[in-house]
């Protein structure tokens, strides 16, 4: 049995009972249907806008979130290069220690003999870095003597912090003088600390 056969019967009751309609059924019958399809039609195209712009919405979000991952990308990409840099500069003072820095500035600046001492307090593991705080002392200087000091030892790359500083007013001889007291952190690279010890 095929298909236009199957649905003959009912297009015969549909012909019949269109045809025992009067014009003015017919017409509105007609007005229903189409008024009925341009409903469907509007609302498949409704629902299809709405689902497009929530498509185009999703796809902005998805490129705002991509864009925001590059940016990211190039700033871990940036951050790292940088770091590694800093790991570099750190390690090429690996094979020098603090006192032996400090002595070669105050020899510079011209104050070695009253570099007092230089003393480890400290050592601690910062993640990839070793920290080690020292005391260092030095005595009778003058103000500039002790600027000129700090500058030196600041500006001189080796990586380290200046904690805390104690400064002493001393009269002797009726000339007034500076005792320094400095607490000094010092950073080595662990892998590169672990070596040394």
């Amino acid at each position: 049995m095929a298909l236009s056969e199957r649905f003959q019967p009912v297009v015969e009751r549909v012909r019949d009972q269109l045809a025992s309609m009067s014009d003015r059924d017919r017409k509105l019958l007609l007005g229903l249907i189409v008024f009925g399809a341009v409903t469907v039609v509007a609302g498949g195209i409704w629902f299809m806008k709405n689902s497009l712009d929530g498509l185009e919405q999703k796809l902005a979000e998805r490129q705002q979130t991509r864009q925001r991952v590059v940016v990211m990308l190039d700033d871990y990409q940036e951050s790292a290069t940088k770091a590694d840099e800093i790991s570099a500069r750190i390690a090429s003072y690996a094979g020098t220690d603090l006192s032996t820095h400090l002595e070669q500035v105050a020899d510079k600046v011209g104050v070695k003999e009253r570099l007092d001492s230089v003393r480890q307090k400290s050592a601690s593991d910062q993640g990839d870095l070793v920290e080690t705080v020292y005391a260092v002392t030095l005595n009778e200087l003058q103000q500039d003597e002790l600027s000129g000091f700090l500058f030196e030892m600041e500006t001189s790359g080796y990586p380290l912090k200046v904690r805390s500083m104690s400064v002493k007013r001393r009269k002797k001889s009726g000339e007034y003088s500076l005792n320094v007291d400095l607490d000094i952190a010092t950073y080595k690279v662990a892998s590169a600390a672990g070596g040394d010890e």
